[in-house]
């Protein structure tokens, strides 16, 4: 019983798909791509904050010269209480953004 359904759904699923296979498989790929990208997106996050805001060295070999660039860890250390009052902008206007849905 159970392999005649699964044969009717397969063929249902090749009718449907017929011509439209490499479609199929492309947005198959791209989901996962996207699925594995989303997963680097906290750690990009994690290394940011360690690095820029708290007091954690620069780990990440990418990130030197843009912390070079705006003048190197100890001066963005001294303006820290500057990150936080961004922080807290950067909640209060998405606290904002929820609260209107």
């Amino acid at each position: 019983m159970k392999n005649t359904k699964n044969s009717a759904n397969r063929r249902v699923l090749g009718q449907l798909l017929h011509g439209s296979w490499r479609y199929f498989i492309a947005c198959i790929a791209a989901s996962l791509l996207f699925t594995a990208f989303e997963l680097v997106i906290p750690q990009i996050i994690r290394v940011s904050v360690d690095s820029l805001i708290g007091s954690g060295p620069v780990k990440v070999a990418a990130a030197r010269p843009v912390v070079q660039a705006l003048g190197d860890i100890g001066v963005l250390i001294g303006h820290q209480h500057d990150f936080l009052v961004f922080q807290q902008l950067v909640v209060q206007f998405s606290a904002l953004g929820a609260g209107g849905n």
